[in-house]
């Protein structure tokens, strides 16, 4: 595995620009040219101008591919709601897995792909994750993530796997997103429902993004996660988000295990390489910028 600069020219495809990640990559002054793409259905006055695809059409990414000849396609596109995808496992499988491989697979092999997958490919334990660690997946969501990981290594060995926890920072609607949507309930008084039992590496997300493009821009291939100075539970998680916005602390707490659908228990990334840790998304940590 290559640490050095691949020299790729061209513009970058953000597949899932909608996504937390996503918009952070394409709002960063990183590379001269981003082209955010989203789905045939999003609606919002920001991605008027954005490429739209059928995310579960290939050639329909072909086309897109072959118009604007991109040096990079950085994929944060999928579902990554747990209790959708229990609800609804084969529509879940064509976004989250068929959608994937096949455009891993007939993806020109000029486009640098970079694939951002997840830490719920874990389930919980008290050691910190390393990419060498075999999955343990609880949910079904989990579980496609990891079936995603293994066809892009099958199809595309020079791909990129990209790993975190979650990214904290705006939207593009200002509505969704631990950041966005915790403020939009709270500030309309809404019920709000924190998660006990549950621990992640979260970071901010424009951290994060400027990790993802300098790992894109390297020659960098297999698994890489991205790491927090220290995990965070999802209480301590709405705090600080709360400090940092100045709101009400109004949530109710219920702990996992009493819930209908999966959800992680301590589930922290660490590395088998020489990365420096992310500043953890903590009251200590820089507010995302807007």
């Amino acid at each position: 595995m290559s640490a050095e600069s691949t020299d790729i020219c061209g513009p970058a495809l953000i597949a899932g620009a909608t996504s937390t990640l996503g918009w952070a990559l394409y709002r960063i002054n990183h590379f001269r040219d981003r082209i955010p793409v989203c789905n045939t259905h999003t609606d919002g006055a920001f991605c008027r101008k954005w490429s739209r695809v059928n995310t579960e059409d290939t050639d329909e990414w072909l086309r897109l591919i072959s118009r604007t000849r991109p040096a990079y396609l950085i994929y944060c596109a999928g579902v990554c709601n747990v209790k959708q995808c229990e609800r609804y496992p084969a529509w879940a499988r064509r976004i989250n897995v068929d959608a994937v491989a096949g455009l891993a697979e007939k993806c020109p092999p000029s486009v640098r792909l970079v694939y951002v997958s997840s830490d719920h490919v874990f389930g919980g334990r008290a050691e910190p994750y390393t990419e060498s660690d075999v999955p343990d997946p609880v949910s079904l969501y989990g579980r496609l993530r990891v079936e995603a990981e293994r066809l892009i290594r099958e199809l595309r060995p020079d791909a990129l796997i990209i790993r975190h926890g979650p990214c904290i920072g705006p939207s593009p609607s200002g509505r969704k997103g631990h950041w966005d949507s915790l403020a939009y309930r709270l500030s309309r008084g809404r019920p709000v429902t924190v998660i006990e039992g549950e621990q992640r590496s979260a970071v901010w997300a424009d951290d994060a993004a400027g990790r993802v493009l300098e790992w894109a821009e390297s020659g960098h291939s297999g698994v890489r996660h991205i790491t927090a100075g220290q995990s965070l539970s999802r209480p301590a998680l709405a705090a600080a988000i709360c400090r940092a916005r100045g709101l009400p602390r109004h949530f109710v707490i219920r702990n996992r295990r009493t819930l209908d659908e999966p959800h992680l228990g301590k589930v922290e990334l660490a590395t088998e390489f020489n990365d420096t840790p992310l500043r953890p998304a903590a009251a200590s940590g820089p507010i995302p910028h807007a």
